[in-house]
């Protein structure tokens, strides 16, 4: 067998007979064996570029005979104007050739010209969100239980050293929680004084109280939080909070607001009014009594909140908060119109035990008129 691939010039033509030849093959004296092509009429002539177009014959040479062995005509694409031919071996010795053309030089240029495919964006990551803080758990709400004929009424009082008294810092002013429990005790009313710090009154009487000396109101935005009563009363920063479930009273006493009047003026109403709700959220339908603030030693209210701009808005917060609906929980206590006098007074704000129980007294009216402790009645 003797196989040709070179280039062929000019133009081949393919043409039936017995017998096929080519040139480099008859130079040599190889006769090639008969086939049939089957090539349709308007491709028995094709043009062939000089020097571009490779033609691989594969044919069987030797001793004559009329064998009909299959050959492959296979035309590789070049430039402008080339075909591709192949053929394929078909039944019964003979060979199909098929002709691919190769796109003309207008088509090429037309490919050329088109505008390259604009890729699709990459998908743009959408960023993780930034985590959000942790906030102080909201704890579910302890409704009030409904208390009993004859029970003992449970009172927590929460505030500063106007609730504490000197006994915690061993300062000689008074407090009126010790003078509350022996007015209402004297009334004919069992009452049980609550609070989770420990200190006995200077003239007796219940020794526990969740009075805090020096501390704000909070929650305050500048610069103390952690040192506030809010942060206790809701278990923010560290500290238990005042109302545990272990912690069930009946009625709730708020006496407090000098330190925020004074150092936080512009916010001190709007942080009692803060203090008001977190005692509502945790303690839905306890009787709340909130008690304004008493004038300074020898000074009249008017005096006292034309100086103090931040006493003003403690006691005008907390009427109104305690004027808004008359079947709420929330009753006013106005020591700011107590009638206090100068000997009522160890300083500016601080009381004598003269002092303390006129606010005990007014503490105690408020909750007597309002119905507060009626079912403690002994």
């Amino acid at each position: 067998m003797q196989r040709y691939a070179g280039p062929v010039s000019g133009r081949m033509t393919l043409r039936r007979g017995p017998i096929w030849r080519c040139g480099p093959c008859s130079a040599s004296g190889a006769r090639m064996a008969p086939f049939l092509v089957s090539i349709p009429m308007k491709l028995r002539q094709l043009p062939l570029a000089a020097g571009v177009l490779s033609v691989l014959i594969v044919a069987a040479c030797g001793g004559g005979g009329d064998t009909t062995d299959a050959s492959a005509v296979s035309a590789s694409p070049g430039t402008t104007g080339s075909s591709t031919v192949a053929a394929t071996p078909a039944p019964s010795g003979t060979a199909t050739v098929a002709v691919t053309p190769a796109p003309s030089s207008e088509t090429a240029s037309d490919a050329a010209s088109e505008p390259a495919p604009v890729p699709s964006p990459s998908p743009v990551a959408t960023p993780s969100p930034s985590p959000t803080p942790a906030s102080t758990p909201t704890p579910t709400p302890t409704p009030a239980a409904t208390p009993t004929a004859g029970a003992t009424a449970r009172i927590l009082v929460i505030g500063d050293s106007m609730t504490s008294g000197g006994e915690v810092t061993g300062a000689p002013y008074r407090s009126y929680r010790g003078f509350l429990g022996q007015q209402l005790t004297n009334a004919g009313y069992a009452v049980d004084i609550l609070g989770s710090q420990i200190n006995t009154p200077y003239d007796g009487g219940d020794p526990n109280h969740d009075g805090y000396p020096g501390m704000l109101i909070g929650p305050d935005n500048l610069g103390t939080d952690g040192n506030t009563i809010y942060d206790r009363v809701v278990g923010a920063n560290g500290h238990a909070t005042l109302l545990g479930s272990s912690v069930q009273p009946d009625i709730i006493v708020l006496a407090l607001g000098w330190n925020s009047a004074r150092w936080r003026a512009d916010d001190a109403g709007n942080q009692y009014r803060t203090l008001v709700q977190a005692v509502q959220a945790r303690r839905p339908g306890v009787k709340l009594v909130l008690a304004t603030l008493s004038p300074e030693q020898g000074r009249d209210e008017t005096w006292t909140a034309n100086t103090y701009p931040g006493y003003r808005n403690v006691n005008t917060m907390a009427r109104a908060l305690a004027n808004a609906s008359a079947t709420d929980d929330l009753v006013l206590a106005d020591l700011a119109a107590g009638g206090f006098v100068a000997s009522d007074h160890t300083d500016a704000i601080h009381w004598t035990a003269a002092g303390a129980q006129r606010a005990a007294a007014i503490i105690r009216d408020a909750i007597v008129t309002n119905g507060l402790v009626a079912f403690a009645q002994q």
